[in-house]
């Protein structure tokens, strides 16, 4: 097998040298208790590695997980941790076929993963990578010579969703060999923040944040555009923060608590700037009442603006719903965006039980292309969009308190 043809490490991975250890394919890898749903029941994960679908299951029983939309079982690191848990040596992912397709294109999974990037491009990583288990996304090759055949893989996956029940098993006369060696470059980067106080409660403060980094330069496309412009992601969200704040500070009534506008950097990475932000806050997080974030609401279309977290913090989805219905032109408010939920940084956030919201208007063909320019911003409906986070960060600041209902996914 060969690197970036037949497997490549995760930018989570962490790094160890075993020989011959016993592979269990693990089905999703998960063990949740709240969705009475285990896959390492009934086996044994210490000194093997486990083989592992990405994602969760899929079923229309919603008190079972939460149908096609994700909870945080689903995550990677969550799933790294289950298994660290569970004894193993290492992680290998597959996607979860749920139709008889190659999982990567034309077999590999480097422009899979990272369909975007340069091949000299590495992938970041925040956390000590050696208290990480090694984490490897394997190909076709690999997947036909575990499961004899990507038809396999595809019955596994519908099995587990239709029954909800783990397929766990050690595969017969199956072993992996790992060496993984990782060299390290330190690169700083930072996140930008401002504060405004409060006038009642100056300590307490809310949190308004874009992230301000994107893709930047990757693979060039046909033309020999290695310039990816990032007008909606994030050069949306980031105008809308600077207007907010504009807005804010001009305003010759201050509001109850403070605001601290920031803009995050490393999204795109793994939400580093937020985690950063949370694990180690300027401010004590205690006195962080909520998050307004904004990421890509500048390609607005048919009026429809998304919003995330409305299920876990109905105070704050009210005062929206109230705002929006009060502006000149209103949104059309879809809460169609769980999928995204944990791809920007109020996760972050709501990983702490902080209550958030989420502005969105959608991915689109120039979703991490070259073509996300800024003449294709909707300009009106950014600056209406801003308004109405504004006005919604400005009321929640002046809430006696706020409310934040658990998904099951937080610390």
């Amino acid at each position: 097998c060969e690197v970036k043809t037949d497997f490549i490490p995760f930018e989570q991975t962490g790094e160890a040298s075993f020989i011959n250890a016993p592979i269990l394919f693990a089905g999703f890898g998960i063990v949740a208790d709240e969705y009475s749903y285990n896959d390492y029941d009934g086996v044994d994960a210490k000194g093997a590695v486990v083989l592992i679908l990405r994602g969760e299951p899929e079923n229309e029983d919603t008190t079972r997980f939460r149908g096609k939309q994700n909870t945080r079982y689903g995550s990677l690191t969550e799933k790294l941790k289950t298994a660290k848990s569970k004894g193993a040596l290492g992680v290998m992912v597959i996607d979860a076929l749920r139709a008889p397709r190659k999982p990567f294109v034309s077999g590999f999974p480097w422009p899979a993963i990272y369909p975007n990037l340069s091949r000299a491009t590495r992938p970041l990583q925040m956390q000590d990578t050696t208290r990480r288990l090694p984490a490897l996304h394997v190909g076709e090759r690999v997947v036909n010579f575990l499961l004899d055949s990507i038809k396999e893989l595809v019955s596994h996956t519908r099995t587990i969703d239709s029954t909800l029940v783990p397929h766990s098993r050690i595969l017969p006369g199956a072993h992996a060999s790992f060496s993984i060696a990782l060299d390290r470059e330190i690169v700083k980067v930072r996140n930008v923040a401002g504060l405004l106080r409060g006038n009642e409660y100056p300590d307490e403060y809310v949190v308004m944040g874009a992230h301000y980094d994107h893709v930047g330069v990757g693979r060039a496309n046909a033309e020999g555009d290695s310039i990816f412009n990032g007008a909606d992601d994030n050069g949306s969200g980031t105008t809308g923060l600077l207007l907010a704040a504009e807005a804010l500070a001009s305003s010759s009534v201050r509001p109850a608590r403070s605001v601290v506008f920031v803009a995050f950097s490393g999204e795109e990475k793994g939400l580093f700037g937020s985690k950063a932000y949370v694990r180690a806050s300027p401010l004590p997080l205690s006195k962080c009442v909520a998050m307004t974030n904004m990421d890509m609401i500048g390609r607005c279309e048919f009026n429809k603006l998304s919003i995330g977290g409305n299920e876990r913090c109905p105070d704050i989805s009210k005062i929206n719903a109230e705002e929006n219905a009060a502006q000149i032109a209103p949104f059309d408010l879809a809460y169609d965006i769980e999928q995204y939920f944990f791809r920007s940084d109020q996760a972050s956030f709501a990983m702490k039980r902080i209550p958030v919201i989420f502005y969105f208007t959608g991915e689109h063909k120039d979703y991490h292309k070259q073509g996300d320019e800024i003449s294709k911003i909707n300009m009106r409906d950014l600056v209406a969009i801003t308004r109405l986070a504004t006005r919604v960060t400005w009321r929640t600041a002046q809430l006696p308190r706020t409310t934040y209902i658990p998904a099951g996914f937080e610390d």
